[in-house]
């Protein structure tokens, strides 16, 4: 099977996370953060509510670099309809939200025994057409998502 991605990039984030950066055959970058088994998001799903979470962190949320159709949809989901759901992709400011959570059993986005939380940079205004958004881009919002993950654990 050939892989549709190639890993350009597999670092240690100054928080102390592993962190990836893709480029898929389609044209456009990725980012991951990966958590090991002892983390309280291991095997959280992006968008599962969460009681690290407060409700007033959740509440507070302004676009900032995630999607606007987020923030619009973030009462679905929620435990209670008038609130806003307390889950990472509505807390953590990163490009367009984060949009994947997985293990690296399946080898993606490369095999691991960590969980990872991944945004892509395939959004409108991304100009895909001459390469999306550069990887230094991409390894300063690992970065920035790394210590976002790292401080909400505290």
């Amino acid at each position: 099977m050939t892989r549709e991605y190639e890993v350009e990039k597999q670092w240690t984030t100054i928080a102390g996370l592993n962190a990836i950066v893709i480029m898929t055959n389609m044209g456009h970058r990725c980012g991951y953060v990966g958590v090991n088994k002892e983390s309280k998001l291991y095997g959280v799903g992006y968008s599962d509510q969460i009681d690290l979470i407060s409700q007033e962190q959740a509440d507070s949320q302004n676009i900032g670099l995630k999607s606007p159709i987020l923030l619009l949809t973030a009462s679905c989901g929620s435990d209670d309809t008038n609130k806003i759901r307390r889950s990472l992709d509505i807390v953590v400011n990163v490009h367009g939200g984060i949009t994947y959570s997985g293990n690296g059993n399946g080898e993606y986005p490369i095999k691991s025994d960590l969980w990872w939380f991944g945004f892509d940079t395939a959004h409108y205004n991304d100009k895909i057409e001459i390469g999306g958004q550069s990887l230094e881009y991409c390894i300063n919002q690992c970065e920035s998502m790394a210590d976002q993950l790292v401080n909400l654990e505290k």
